[in-house]
């Protein structure tokens, strides 16, 4: 399955960062998985089962749901599926129609995993069930919570909930699909020639040169990271509020598991501090949550990262913010270019690059 497809299927899947205004701050409006799984439908735009059985194609919906739908509660996507379902013998479900690819059986093992901790992670009923290049899998649907977005100990707690996940996930040398078909915007280890990976959602491409200072942060983050040598771990690689649920100060669910990745601790959580607060009411995180979300991270973990680890992380976040600078710059300019021009100074000051 090659990277593109499986990128364009994450496009569809979230729709990613479209504005709108509010408050004075840049604000978003995402369709994400998260926030479908919050969704029911109405008796006036209630989505019939047989749509859900043109969506499965040669796959019958008895046969994944191992019984019969009797309603489906919230459909959305487009190269993508997600399809909300209550069964007939009273469960409600969430089936994931996507793209194949090699990673999706270690998104389930691992989910599976962390889901029997206890974990605040949907539960898999069903791995991936293939046909025809498309991938489906079941997991429980866990309905519920709100998103939380910046605010008064609100980093500390994302903080807590990330390095939770990250201390509890299996070892990532019995994962290795998880390094296929990366998402896009922590691809900076992929193998393609050019310096950024295909991009994620519908757009111009973004495989020849750009605006000089995006490239040049782009490469200089990348050229940190690779050079970083420290052991390889499982996280979340979509760590944003959109796909976050907490029921007051008390996490409820996390989301979005296809995103899964394995990389050095640091990274991952230097491109989850680049986005934490994403999805509702920012765009990224600003250069000071950045530094407070890396410090809680270091104060739930007992143990502050060296110097090189420190650097990696903010060169992951400053990757992260080039990437969808880059996106933008394609499809004439927006808001990520501008706020990654108002950041990028200190985030290479922080980066050391």
């Amino acid at each position: 399955m090659r990277a593109s497809v499986l990128r364009r299927w994450w496009a569809a899947s979230f729709q990613r960062k479209r504005p709108v205004r509010s408050a004075g701050r840049a604000c978003i409006r995402a369709v994400a998985v998260g926030a479908a799984y919050d969704r029911r439908m109405t008796s006036e735009d209630a989505v019939p089962v047989s749509d859900l059985q043109a969506a499965l194609g040669d796959l019958d919906v008895h046969d994944v749901l191992h019984g019969d739908a009797a309603r489906i509660l919230f459909a959305s996507g487009n190269l993508s599926r997600v399809f909300g379902v209550r069964t007939r013998a009273g469960d409600d479900v969430v089936v994931k129609i996507r793209p194949d690819s090699a990673r999706l059986d270690d998104v389930f093992a691992v989910q599976v995993a962390l889901a029997g901790q206890g974990l605040p992670v949907p539960a898999p009923v069903r791995g991936p069930v293939r046909a025809d290049g498309v991938a489906v899998s079941v997991e429980r649907l866990v309905p519920g919570g709100a998103t939380r977005g910046p605010g008064p100990g609100a980093a500390r707690a994302f903080a807590d909930v990330l390095h939770r996940l990250i201390r509890s996930a299996p070892p990532a040398g019995d994962h290795p699909g998880l390094h296929v078909d990366e998402p896009a915007w922590v691809a900076w280890g992929h193998g393609g020639a050019s310096l950024w990976p295909a991009r994620d959602d519908a757009g111009t491409p973004i495989d020849g040169p750009g605006p000089d200072d995006v490239d040049e942060a782009g490469a200089a983050a990348r050229s940190v990271l690779r050079s970083l040598e420290r052991p390889v771990v499982i996280g979340h690689g979509d760590f944003e509020d959109q796909n976050l649920r907490w029921n007051g100060d008390a996490i409820h669910a996390v989301h979005d598991w296809d995103s899964l990745i394995a990389q050095p601790e640091c990274a991952i959580v230097g491109g989850a501090a680049a986005i934490w607060p994403a999805g509702v009411v920012a765009w990224c995180a600003t250069p000071g949550e950045v530094a407070e979300f890396l410090g809680a991270y270091e104060t739930v973990r007992g143990q502050a990262f060296d110097e090189d680890e420190r650097r990696a992380a903010w060169a992951a976040a400053l990757w992260q913010r080039a990437f969808n600078a880059r996106k933008h710059a394609a499809d004439g300019g927006g808001m990520q270019l501008d706020l990654f021009r108002r950041d990028a100074d200190e985030l290479r000051r922080h980066a050391g690059c």
